[in-house]
């Protein structure tokens, strides 16, 4: 358990960060949690006392692999208009290790940079069993499984 400076542990200072954050905003938009620095860390410490945090770290990184793959291959949003979600993330949240490190500097392609991104993500969220798997349909997480669990043939 930590400790504070002030003495109180994480797991007290929870309530008082949820009050903080309903006394400004009763009823907030799932986009404004997001994109606000204390409702954001008053959702993340629910999430840890839920023990469902891999949900909220999921949509962080599956939002900064859109963004880097919309750079990457300079897709403009307006063309993503089938895809409504657009949520804005806190500026102040670290970067993915998986979406922005350059250790994969032997993938000199673009495109294959970007698929072995979209396979870590898969192995750390969807693949059975994983540290942080997330919880969605069968139905998705059998055809993601048919789409990339064998690395070489997707």
């Amino acid at each position: 358990r930590q400790i504070d400076t002030d003495g109180t542990s994480a797991d007290e200072q929870l309530p008082d960060m949820m009050e903080a954050a309903l006394q400004l905003h009763p009823v907030l938009p799932f986009e404004q949690i997001l994109s606000s620095e204390l409702s954001l860390n008053a959702f993340m410490a629910h999430l840890i006392k839920e023990f469902s945090i891999e949900s909220l770290l999921s949509l962080i990184e599956f939002c900064q692999f859109r963004n880097y793959g919309m750079e990457s291959f300079h897709i403009e949003a307006a063309s993503l208009a089938q895809i409504e979600i657009d949520w804005p993330v806190h500026a102040k949240l670290p970067l993915s290790d998986i979406v922005h490190a350059n250790a994969q500097s032997e993938i000199a392609d673009e495109f294959a940079s970007y698929k072995h991104k979209a396979h870590a993500l898969y192995v750390k969220y969807i693949v059975k069993d994983a540290d942080f798997e997330i919880n969605i349909s069968y139905r998705l997480k059998q055809k993601l499984h048919r789409l990339m669990d064998d690395y070489d043939v997707w």
